[in-house]
C-alpha cells in the first residue's frame, strides 16, 4: 500500500475538503502540518514540494499533486471503488469541471475578505458582501430541482463547496428564507457520517468568529 501524506492545516477549508473525501473514499492519509500562519509554506522544504506554496499539497509514494480540485480528482480516479464522485461520463464529468471552477471564484472572494479582515479593515466592504450575495443566488438557483449540485448524488464539487460556503457563512451569513436551496444542501451535506466525522469546520469557525470580534 503506498504512504499517502496530505500537507496542510486543519482549519483550512480546501485542506477539509480533501479530508473528507479521503473519509468517504477509506483512505488513510498521513497529515503533516504547514502552519500558513506561522509561514511554513514559505520555507524552503516545503516549496520543494509545492512550488506555489499554497495548501493542500499531496505525496503519494512519491507523486506530488497540489491544489484541493486536482488531488480530489486524483485520488478519486486512482483509488474509488466506483465514478459516484467524479463521473467518467465526459458531460457529467464537465458539470462537475464547471462547478469546482465557480468554487474556486467563491473561495477567492472568501480569501479576499480574510485577508481585509486581516489588515485591519473595521468591516466587511460593502462590495464584497454584494459580491458574495451574488454567488448565493447563483448557487440557490442552480440547487433548485437538485439535491446536490449535479443532480441527485455527491460529487466532489459539493465536497468543495461545503467547505467554502461553511466558512462564508460565518463571515456573510447565508440567510434561509432568500436561500432556502443552499440551506437544504447544507443540511443534506453535514448529516453524512463521513462529514460529519472530519474535523475543521469549528476551528475554522472559531478563527473566523475571532477575527470579526477584534473588529
Amino acid at each position: 500500500m503506498s504512504k499517502k501524506i496530505l500537507y496542510g492545516i486543519i482549519s483550512s477549508p480546501p485542506v477539509r475538503s480533501v479530508r473528507i473525501l479521503a473519509k468517504a473514499l477509506n483512505l488513510d492519509l498521513e497529515f503533516k502540518t504547514v502552519n500558513v500562519f506561522q509561514k511554513d509554506n514559505l520555507k524552503e522544504d516545503y516549496l520543494k514540494i509545492n512550488p506555489n506554496h499554497k495548501i493542500p499539497s499531496l505525496d503519494d509514494n512519491g507523486f506530488i499533486v497540489w491544489d484541493s480540485h486536482a488531488i480530489m480528482m486524483y485520488l478519486v480516479d486512482k483509488y474509488a471503488t466506483n465514478d459516484s464522485f467524479y463521473p467518467k461520463d465526459l458531460q457529467k464529468r464537465t458539470k462537475v469541471h464547471q462547478i469546482l471552477f465557480f468554487d474556486a471564484e467563491i473561495f477567492e472572494k472568501l480569501r479576499t475578505i480574510v485577508i481585509l479582515l486581516y489588515s485591519g479593515v473595521s468591516e466587511i466592504p460593502t462590495d464584497k458582501i454584494e459580491g458574495v450575495e451574488d454567488s448565493y443566488k447563483s448557487l440557490n438557483r442552480l440547487l433548485q430541482g437538485n439535491s446536490y449540485f449535479t443532480g441527485n448524488t455527491v460529487a466532489i464539487c459539493d465536497i468543495s463547496l461545503l467547505s467554502t460556503l461553511l466558512s462564508l457563512d460565518v463571515l456573510v451569513p447565508i440567510n434561509s428564507k432568500e436561500y432556502p436551496s443552499i440551506k437544504a444542501w447544507l443540511t443534506r451535506m453535514e448529516d453524512k457520517d463521513y462529514i460529519a466525522n472530519v474535523s475543521g469546520k469549528k476551528e475554522i469557525t472559531q478563527l473566523l468568529t475571532d477575527l470579526i470580534k477584534k473588529k
